[in-house]
């Protein structure tokens, strides 16, 4: 996992967060006149969309993992929620989450 991490890491760094050419491309794509948004781009959608779904699942859970003591409805509503995200992203993702431990 650490090496596709560091994949992901390295493909932000050029497109997002630090100024290099390949950023550049996205807003240059002929290599001169620099469009600066905004604009619609179907594939930059698509792209931003893609990593969205990606990264908010996970954050998703991270970020309930961090309440124990809830009220039933509120209990049921995470465990449905992480029985539902280990099932995505098995299937989409082909990450294998253990939802063993869940209480139904």
């Amino acid at each position: 996992m650490g090496k596709k991490r560091a994949e992901i890491y390295k493909l932000m760094c050029n497109y997002a967060a630090h100024p290099t050419y390949d950023g550049f491309l996205l807003v240059a794509p002929n290599g001169r006149d620099a469009r600066i948004g905004p604009f619609f781009r179907a594939s930059y959608l698509k792209s931003v969309l893609e990593e969205l779904v990606k990264r908010l699942s996970p954050f998703t859970l991270a970020y309930v993992s961090h309440f124990d003591n809830l009220q039933p409805v509120f209990l049921e509503g995470k465990i449905r929620f992480m029985k539902t995200f280990a099932s995505w992203a098995e299937k989409h993702l082909g990450i294998k989450y253990s939802t063993d431990n869940l209480e139904d």
